[in-house]
């Protein structure tokens, strides 16, 4: 290093020193905040783990002891109550969901109704929201707003392709277009549940349901075999279906095709995924 370099580097510590001199009540101010912003962060999240914690506790106390046989179900009001007290939680999400379904369960029909927009309102993109609308949408159809629950459940078709109740959703659609006369569109519903799902309870029953159907209206039997023989003559194709996994957690909805969907406030976690499938035919059939 030459004297002139030297020169130049002692200037600009220098230089450095001055200025941190001059600007050092400044430069102290600057990290107090600093110091006081990271302060309020660490705070901002401990606190809220706080809150998780204790929403998670105080809904994990509602819960029905396993050795209870006899004991009355936990009320949707204090499962809201646990809702309203933690609203920015997970916990206090499920609670919200919980006390839904169990006003529903105490036909309650109104208060589940307004739960359940509460919840889609607040939560919209909760993994939830599919049980949420599905439920909304069984609130209608059992205070008999036929037509309201109609475009409820088409809309959590059109909404939520991939959720959990979807099949719940499809059978409750085909009942209602059998209540409505429409029995091309019921049995679509049932074709649709019963394709490649026969092993599913859901696939077993809208089989046994269309079967019951084609015998009430024979002249859908015409159609149906017209559209299989339009698949058999069909040029060549390849059908493949990708995996789609379903993960999230819904209140159970347990309905039939001659009543409105049964709710039970329990959580349940569906991890399933569906398998691959890739048929490929080289030739119409004989």
């Amino acid at each position: 290093m030459n004297s002139e370099e030297t020169q130049s580097s002692s200037t600009g510590i220098y230089d450095l020193l001055a200025w941190l001199e001059v600007n050092k009540k400044r430069l102290a101010i600057a990290l107090g905040v600093a110091a006081a912003a990271g302060f309020v962060v660490w705070i901002y999240g401990w606190v809220r783990d706080q809150k998780e914690t204790k929403a998670s506790a105080e809904l994990l106390n509602l819960r029905t002891p396993i050795t209870s046989t006899n004991a009355p179900p936990i009320p949707g009001s204090a499962f809201l109550k646990v809702a309203n007290e933690f609203p920015s939680t997970d916990a206090g999400a499920r609670a919200l969901l919980i006390a839904a379904g169990a006003f529903y369960s105490e036909n309650n029909y109104a208060e589940a109704q307004k739960q359940f927009q509460e919840f889609l309102s607040r939560y919209s993109e909760s993994p939830w929201a599919g049980s949420a609308a599905y439920g909304l949408a069984a609130c209608l159809e059992s205070m008999d707003k036929r037509e309201e629950a109609l475009t409820a459940y088409q809309g959590v078709l059109s909404r939520h392709p991939n959720d959990a109740v979807i099949p719940d959703v499809k059978m409750a659609l085909a009942r209602i277009y059998e209540a409505k006369n429409q029995p091309d569109l019921a049995l679509k519903m049932y074709e649709e549940l019963a394709k490649g799902t026969t092993q599913t309870p859901r696939g077993n029953e809208a089989m046994i349901h269309k079967e019951q159907l084609l015998k009430k209206h024979p002249e859908l039997v015409k159609t149906t075999n017209t559209a299989s023989t339009a698949k058999v003559t069909a040029s060549p194709t390849t059908i493949s279906a990708t995996k789609t996994p379903a993960s999230n957690v819904t209140v159970q909805l347990q309905s039939t095709s001659n009543a409105a969907p049964q709710i039970t406030p329990t959580l349940r976690t569906t991890n399933s995924v569906a398998p691959a499938v890739k048929t490929t035919t080289n030739a119409a059939p004989k």
